[in-house]
């Protein structure tokens, strides 16, 4: 297995403050990998610093529960029992030391975990998972809020009112996120599996033989504070990468030039993710180099993005 990330400032923002972070740890059993990838809100302070405080606590939050005997079955369980608390809480302890304001660590967390035969998924917030099918097909799940005004682990414990605020907010909007569960063919095209995710729970089905015999070996869950994935891999026959991505995937655009002006007009997340996530090989450091060539493609073709993006991928190959 193999994990690498990149991030990339966006067209309106003076500095980056997306960040995403990859590694494994280390034991005596089998190896555990990890992807994070945070966003943060551009309406608060220092979130470039907080993004990065933000995961590296996540990290250190995971590699706790991973070494530590006694606690790791939890992790093998649900992604779910990684503490919020603890995770905002040594972040938290960063910013005071620098002075720095607690809105500081605004941002939202996309989390993947993962040990053989399991991987786990947990969305604090808006983002997109992307499930890269050996079939080469791409399952989608993006989640947004139509308020504009995501889910942040600083909103809990202690600043309670301000949680409190953003739950009236997101009540105000039919329960605030939306989630959206797509297919990418391998020609590009995508399909909805489903448009508006109202219900608990989705399980995606496949049949096909070269897959799993199970018939269904992926489930979403969701709340009003964003999604959790969870699906087995068993042989490395069905899945062979995943990829966190900020919600700054849903920012594109293209630039049309009619004679006697400049129009813009939005790229579909979708047919971003298509090109975006077209790896030619898994070597070295592979998302960054991915990237980089589809930088070159959106300056080819004048598409733009006005927000920052970010990604964490886990490859489970070798």
């Amino acid at each position: 297995m193999k994990t690498d990330s990149a991030f990339q400032i966006g067209k309106t923002h003076d500095i980056c403050e997306d960040f995403a972070l990859t590694g494994s740890f280390k034991s005596a059993g089998d190896d555990a990998y990890y992807a994070i990838v945070s966003d943060g809100c551009s309406s608060s302070p220092n979130t470039d610093l907080g993004s990065r405080l933000l995961s590296f606590s996540i990290a250190n939050e995971l590699k706790q529960l991973y070494t530590n005997s006694s606690e790791r079955y939890k992790i093998s369980k649900k992604l779910r029992n990684l503490s919020d608390d603890l995770c905002i809480a040594r972040a938290r302890s960063s910013i005071q030391s620098l002075n720095l304001p607690q809105d500081s660590l605004d941002a939202t967390a996309l989390i993947a975990y993962t040990e053989p035969g399991k991987t786990e998924i947990a969305i604090k917030g808006d983002g997109c998972v992307a499930i890269g099918l050996k079939d080469k097909r791409t399952l989608i799940v993006n989640v947004e809020f139509i308020s504009s005004f995501p889910f942040y682990l600083n909103y809990l414990p202690e600043y309670g009112h301000r949680y409190m605020s953003w739950k009236l907010k997101n009540l105000e909007n039919d329960g605030g996120r939306k989630v959206v569960i797509s297919i990418i063919n391998k020609d590009g095209s995508y399909e909805v599996l489903n448009g508006n995710c109202m219900v608990d729970t989705f399980k995606y089905e496949e049949n096909k033989k070269e897959h799993l015999n199970s018939e269904k070996w992926i489930s979403t869950q969701w709340n009003n504070q964003g999604a959790e994935i969870s699906f087995i891999n068993p042989n490395k026959n069905v899945v062979e990468f995943i990829v966190l991505m900020s919600d700054g995937i849903n920012s594109f655009y293209r630039t049309e030039n009619n004679d006697t002006s400049l129009i813009n007009s939005n790229i579909d997340y979708r047919e971003v993710i298509s090109e975006a996530l077209n790896f030619k090989n898994f070597n070295g450091k592979f998302v960054q180099r991915r990237l980089n060539r589809f930088t070159k493609f959106c300056q080819n073709n004048d598409w733009h993005h006005s927000d920052d993006i970010s990604f964490g991928a886990i490859y489970f190959g070798e």
